[in-house]
């Protein structure tokens, strides 16, 4: 009988009635299943499908308006008549602008502003949904901070803080 080493571990093959020895590395091939990779591959794919169906399904009871951006991991958009179209996450922005948050307390009034707004940046979040796991606040904010736009601005509020401090200092 062999005696395997630290880096061998002797399986036995139901198919063939063999017994073999292998690298531990080799465990990872795709004649060996790691149970739970796969576990965990499947609950994942498992949460896509349900997620995407839900989705469609809620698209299709509001009248299928909203559309599902497959190529970009399923982020939901509407399109405008000019045929271009506008994410889900940024009429919600929108919403969240012309909201009268005075108002909302009044029909809520056992709600705190700090709830109704925490609302209304949840729905934003949801909207926000896709299944590539996209961070589109991080992908929006990198845009943003590499405009050159952005950075003149950044750099005159810095001018501006050096001039006020040699002006208050002198």
């Amino acid at each position: 009988m062999r005696k395997t080493s630290a880096k061998e571990q002797s399986v036995y093959f139901e198919d063939t009635g063999s017994t073999e020895f292998v690298s531990t590395g080799q465990i990872a091939s795709p004649r060996f299943i790691d149970l739970a990779s796969l576990n965990t591959q499947l609950s994942q794919t498992l949460l896509v499908t349900h997620t995407m169906e839900y989705m469609a399904k809620a698209s299709a009871e509001a009248g299928n308006v909203v559309k599902i951006d497959l190529q970009n991991g399923g982020i939901p958009f509407l399109v405008g008549n000019d045929n271009r179209p506008i994410q889900l996450y940024r009429i919600i922005e929108e919403i969240d602008e012309i909201t009268d948050f005075d108002t909302l307390k009044v029909e809520f009034p056992t709600l705190s502003y700090t709830q109704l707004i925490g609302a209304l940046a949840f729905l934003r979040k949801l909207s926000q949904i896709n299944i590539q796991g996209i961070g589109i606040d991080t992908v929006e904010d990198a845009e943003i901070e590499s405009s050159p736009e952005f950075q003149a601005i950044i750099l005159n509020s810095l001018a501006d803080q050096e001039a006020k401090r040699v002006l208050t200092v002198e």
